[in-house]
């Protein structure tokens, strides 16, 4: 029983370092798109820095929740 506990443990703590790693990685990405979008803005481009800054914003969203699945699938999977 003991060593059940213990493997739950350890899978719960991994998927815990797993999904903050996650964030930290949007939060990366997202510095480099806010860096983008004012360099598109100092160079007088609007248009294109709101459509990157949209879009690229999005797709880091779309990264994050697959990656949080992704984790979720595998600890699900581990409780077998």
């Amino acid at each position: 029983m003991a060593e059940v506990a213990k493997g739950v443990m350890d899978k719960a703590m991994s998927g815990v370092r797993d999904r903050i790693e996650s964030g930290k990685t949007l939060i990366r990405n997202e510095i480099d798109v806010g860096k983008g979008f004012v360099t598109d803005l100092t160079q007088l481009k609007p248009v294109e820095a709101v459509v990157d800054l949209v879009a690229d914003t999005v797709d880091n969203a779309g990264e994050f929740v697959k990656k949080q699945a992704e984790i979720t699938r595998r600890w699900l999977g581990g409780l077998r």
